[in-house]
């Protein structure tokens, strides 16, 4: 597969074969965010996937399925995965007594630890509830990665790792399509083991 250009990610980010932190650098950088994090997070820990509403919702629903059936091997610990959105009853809940900011963030409260990794899909990267889900998640010293499209927002800056496509505001359809796509890629580079 080849790589999307580095417009896509707003600093360069470390390949995922770079064990050593240090060793990164803008040089040896790639565009793609490195799913290391994800396999870091795999043992025995969750893989939280938050997201707003909408098509966004649908692609981080989609991945889930991927990431918890798609990249299991036989070889290897399973992704241990869940989608913030799919269980209805509970986000309901604290949506009704708490707001919607903090539908996801309630959630995380039960479940999140230090070697989990939080992804969110955002559009504008404004969503309030994605907000307050990452500000949670970075006090707990999770992992953070964010798929943004637009200006990238206030999470461009809260995340570990933003994966943005800048766009123009309200290209909702293209942001979308490219998360959807960006999930596929990453998706297929945990399957081949490019993680």
């Amino acid at each position: 597969m080849a790589s999307p250009p580095a417009a896509m990610s707003s600093q360069p980010v470390r390949n995922a074969s770079d064990d050593d932190p240090a060793a990164a650098s803008p040089e040896s950088s790639s565009a793609m965010p490195s799913t290391a994090p994800i396999w870091r997070a795999q043992v025995p820990t969750a893989l939280p996937v938050a997201n707003r509403a909408g098509g966004s919702s649908a692609t981080a629903a989609h991945w889930v399925n991927d990431l918890g059936k798609a990249a299991k091997r036989p070889d290897r610990r399973p992704i241990r995965v869940r989608g913030l959105t799919d269980n209805v009853p509970w986000l309901t809940a604290l949506a009704n007594d708490e707001g919607y900011d903090r539908v996801f963030a309630g959630q995380l409260e039960n479940f999140a630890g230090p070697a989990d990794v939080l992804i969110v899909m955002s559009a504008s990267g404004n969503s309030p509830n994605l907000v307050e889900a990452v500000r949670l998640a970075r006090e707990r010293g999770l992992s953070t990665i964010a798929f943004l499209g637009f200006d990238g927002g206030l999470l461009k800056d809260l995340v570990d790792v933003p994966f943005w496509l800048p766009t123009e505001r309200g290209a909702y359809g293209l942001v979308e399509s490219a998360h959807a796509a960006f999930a596929d890629i990453i998706t297929g580079s945990l399957i081949e083991d490019h993680g």
